[in-house]
């Protein structure tokens, strides 16, 4: 404990000095690949920064990892909670021995306090050689007033055995006594021993995976939005890991960033509502009548609300058809103010795509709110429109179920659960870009990456206001930028996951994707902390323009189905009429561009399975040279529900330049808007593709940014400068035979 307080306490230190204004990101790590080896809880304290400090957002990253003894290959649920003191002391009976042998409490003992030797027949020598005895460590705790107080300590020897007299042989032929010299006989003084009553909050869930087959250098990062918690993140805390694992183990790490601003809205108070393990199924004690409904008295400041539940089902009858609580699709209904708020399920109907595949388990049957080697998902279900005086009366009333099998697997429901409250919204208008989902090479996204074309993003609305409208801008940062106007109808509190155009080509020079939202229903954003997200991405792979796909089918044909488009949405080939257990090869020939390939599963056991094997036989996937045949892209058979790759043929994001002697004709050069304060966008277009260097510079000619060096026909570049002192700039465009500027005044 007192390591990891250490080794918090320095990376505070560094990380606070570094990060004191809005926009920047406070890092804060607890848990350092600490082993979770065996069941129980395993404790760090962090050093967040005071409670004067606001946050628009924090972040946790839960890092899984393998111990030395390697990972276990069973799936156990471990939980991250932040321990809080309630202020309240309790207290716990022990007894306390009056003394101790080698530092464990024994209820008789009796020794020499003089050296004692034992005989050993010495086979070699054929005599009778003497060794030491034995010999024991004793502390002795007199003192009933203080019986932690040590008050005298000695060193004893074993007594009360024969030692042995042996002939030549090695027979016994006599024997003598070793007398005890002196006996202690314990006695225990009562002492209640006070300690602070702590309450946990929920922080995350992961469920381990089956790691059996990984090696001792894996690790999978899990990330959690906890800003709901952000009263609770400040000065010194207690965060607890707790690992359900009756075996060793995993490693956890935990990282926090903090990245300070203003919140969408301010948090008054988080509340925990059910916490624990509920039997499931009983005919006597239903869950229903285990989550009772609460009640909360609200604050005048506590004008919004959220209520946040997290529930998994584990454990089933042996008998039971039903299989619950793990593997049946159960609904809950949540009631606030005697209103139905929301119907949920309790369900995962995706493992077969779990980022994780190829487990030594059956990571790939969807079960009760998770999947081995995936999170515990959070549902949250927004409060606010129900909320009608200074009581709030929240229940959650599960659907009805009795376990017909009560000698299974004790099937319960681990539930927690808070209430969040809030005051009033802080802005009408700010939207923000929440996640990249591809291109990104986070290991949450493992199926949809790299990509070559479509980038998948999320954004949020933070404002009061409907988010009707955005302006999108994208692309790798040091090449070609795009937007996209998103129209939608975006509630407070909502996101989206947008599909955006073009293609988007990662190489190992341009690896940092970049996108963020300019204007927001066509107006400027109230808060542009939150409007940029930049992420890593993975090179895309370059495949020749002819090669082979060879698929052999199990006996599971029907199952199966593939595909190859291209980014605009054509279709190139598909399979035909598959059979059982046969070998397929198709021949692709393809133009220059950007292509994906999909192999689907309907049954979600992929080509290979452990578990039917059996029945279901085995099959392969695979990209091959042509026309050699040989091997350079082999699929993971046991792929669950889907496998998709994304690639590109030729070079299909580099223009073709011009014919020595063509010089492009610059066709617009425009800047808008202008004057500028943070940022503006410059459209620059020729008539045909050409070499094109784009920079701001000042009056003097002086460089003070590049924008843009590349090939292009049409650029649409927006350019940051509220980092830029107020003056008149010059955009200034290069190509071949000419240099143009256009004039661009900075005003802050």
């Amino acid at each position: 404990m007192k390591n990891a307080f250490a080794s918090v306490l320095i990376l505070f230190v560094w990380s606070f000095s570094l990060c004191a204004a809005t926009g920047d990101t406070i890092k804060v790590k607890a848990h350092d690949k600490k082993a979770m080896t065996w069941y129980g809880n395993y404790d760090t304290v962090a050093v967040f920064p005071s409670a004067t400090k606001k946050y628009n957002k924090i972040i946790m990253h839960y890092t899984l990892g393998c111990p030395t003894t390697g990972c276990s290959q069973w799936d156990y649920t471990t939980q991250i909670f932040l321990m809080k003191k309630t202020g309240a002391i309790d207290s716990t009976l022990k007894l306390v021995p009056n003394f101790t042998v080698n530092n464990n409490a024994v209820d008789t003992f009796v020794y020499s306090n003089l050296p004692t030797v034992k005989t050993v027949f010495n086979s070699s020598a054929k005599t009778t050689d003497t060794i030491p005895a034995d010999s024991s460590f004793v502390r002795l705790f007199s003192d009933t007033t203080q019986p932690y107080f040590q008050t005298d300590s000695f060193y004893t020897w074993q007594a009360n055995y024969y030692n042995y007299i042996f002939d030549s042989t090695g027979a016994k032929t006599d024997s003598f006594f070793v007398q005890a010299t002196d006996t202690k006989v314990v006695y225990k003084t009562s002492v209640y021993e006070k300690f602070d009553v702590l309450e946990r909050y929920e922080l995350a869930r992961v469920i381990t995976p089956y790691g059996g087959y990984y090696n001792k250098s894996w690790t999978n990062t899990f990330r959690f939005d906890v800003t709901d918690f952000a009263p609770l993140l400040h000065d010194t805390v207690l965060l607890r890991a707790f690992y359900n694992g009756w075996s060793s183990g995993f490693t956890v790490t935990l990282d926090f960033d903090l990245v300070e601003g203003t919140p969408a809205r301010e948090v008054k108070t988080v509340r925990n509502v059910y916490n624990g393990d509920f039997g499931y199924g009983s005919a006597t004690n239903p869950l229903e009548n285990q989550l009772v409904q609460k009640s909360f008295a609200l604050s005048a400041a506590e004008t919004q609300a959220k209520f946040r539940y997290t529930a998994t089902g584990h454990g089933f009858g042996t008998d039971n058809t039903d299989n619950c609580a793990e593997f049946c699709n159960k609904t809950y209904d949540v009631m606030a103010n005697n209103s139905i708020v929301a119907t949920q399920n309790v369900w995962r109907d995706d493992c077969g795509m779990n980022p994780l595949w190829h487990q030594s388990g059956t990571w790939l049957l969807d079960r009760a709110n998770w999947c081995p080697g995936d999170k515990g998902l959070t549902h949250e279900f927004e409060l606010t429109p129900v909320l009608s005086g200074s009581n709030l009366l929240l229940q959650v009333v599960p659907e009805a179920y009795e376990d017909l099998d009560p000698a299974g697997f004790n099937p319960i429901y681990t539930i927690q659960s808070q209430v969040v409250t809030y005051g009033a919204n802080n802005f009408g208008l700010d939207a923000s870009v929440e996640d990249v989902i591809a291109p990104n090479k986070h290991d949450a996204y493992k199926r949809f990456n790299p990509i070559c074309a479509n980038p998948k993003v999320v954004i949020k609305n933070n404002g009061s206001q409907a988010l009707t409208s955005a302006r999108i801008y994208y692309g790798m940062e040091g090449k070609e930028l795009f937007f996209h106007d998103w129209t939608g109808n975006l509630a407070f509190d909502r996101t989206e996951t947008v599909s955006l155009p073009y293609r988007v080509i990662s190489d190992s020079s341009h690896l940092v994707f970049k996108v963020w939202i300019a204007k927001a229903n066509g107006a400027a954003d109230e808060y542009r902390w939150n409007d940029t997200l930049r992420v890593l991405a993975d090179v895309v792979p370059r495949y020749d323009s002819v090669f082979n796909f060879v698929l052999k089918t199990n006996n599971d044909f029907t199952e199966n189905t593939w595909n190859l488009h291209d980014d605009e949405g054509n279709l190139w080939y598909e399979n035909g009429t598959l059979a059982a257990n046969k070998v397929y090869t198709e021949t692709f020939v393809l133009a220059t561009g950007c292509y994906q390939f999909e192999l689907n599963d309907a049954g979600k056991d992929g080509l290979s399975f452990f578990a039917n094997q059996s029945t279901s036989g085995t099959g392969y996937a695979r990209f091959t040279r042509y026309p050699s045949n040989a091997n350079f892209k082999t699929f993971e058979p046991d792929f669950g529900t889907q496998i998709s790759q994304r690639f590109i043929v030729g070079n299909p994001n580099i223009f073709v330049p011009s014919a020595v002697g063509e010089v492009a004709v610059l066709k617009e050069l425009n800047v808008f808007p202008n004057p500028a304060s943070t940022l503006f966008t410059a459209a620059v277009s020729f008539d045909k593709p050409t070499a094109v260097t784009v920079a701001l510079v000042n009056v003097f000619g002086q460089e003070v940014q590049q924008v843009f060096t590349g090939t292009a026909a049409q650029l649409v570049l927006p350019i940051e400068v509220e980092g830029v002192a107020a003056g008149m700039y010059l955009l200034q465009v290069k190509s071949e035979g000419f240099t143009e500027v256009k004039r661009v005044l900075v005003k802050h």
